[in-house]
């Protein structure tokens, strides 16, 4: 399990913990959370991911094979394209 990995899980855990808190304050009878909160809230879990994701790319991270596989069969097609056209 790689890092991102395990910012996503806490990521989804704080948002599961603020949704049930904002549940009970509303089964309960009390004010749900302001506007504000949910903006706070939600660029904490943004910024985790941005940060982490700006991390990776100054580290200087390869691209994964996946997406290197996928690139190259596009760049296949569009020159099979490009020479029927021809």
């Amino acid at each position: 399990m790689s890092k991102f990995d395990l910012i996503l899980l806490f990521i989804f855990a704080l948002i599961v913990a603020v949704c049930g808190a904002n549940v009970w304050l509303i089964v309960h009878g009390f004010e749900q959370f302001a506007p504000g909160f949910w903006t706070f809230a939600t660029a904490v879990c943004a910024g985790e991911v941005v940060t982490f994701s700006l991390y990776r790319i100054a580290k200087g991270r390869k691209v994964p094979g996946s997406i290197k596989g996928k690139h190259s069969i596009i760049a296949d097609l569009e020159s099979e394209e490009n020479e029927g056209k021809e």
